[in-house]
């Protein structure tokens, strides 16, 4: 079901501009406000925390790992 942003704000609370914002890629949810958007819309809290790296489902959007994920290290690393 698509919804438009002023619906989306109207269940949420959040201001419409807000939304907007997020879905430029302008600012990112915090994970509260994430929360009520994917109550509100089915839409996993991931996306609207990290947009443009995560799905809506929730499953990553990039194959790089997500900056808080250690990077394996190899046996060049420590020479």
């Amino acid at each position: 079901m698509r919804m438009t942003q002023i619906e989306i704000a109207k269940k949420t609370g959040l201001a419409q501009s807000f939304i907007s914002s997020i879905l430029r890629g302008v600012r990112r949810a915090s994970p509260k406000a994430a929360a009520r958007l994917e109550e509100a819309t089915g839409v996993h809290r991931l996306f609207w925390m990290y947009p443009g790296e995560y799905r809506e489902d929730g499953s990553p959007a990039i194959s790089k790992p997500h900056p808080t994920t250690p990077t394996p290290r190899t046996a060049r690393d420590g020479e």
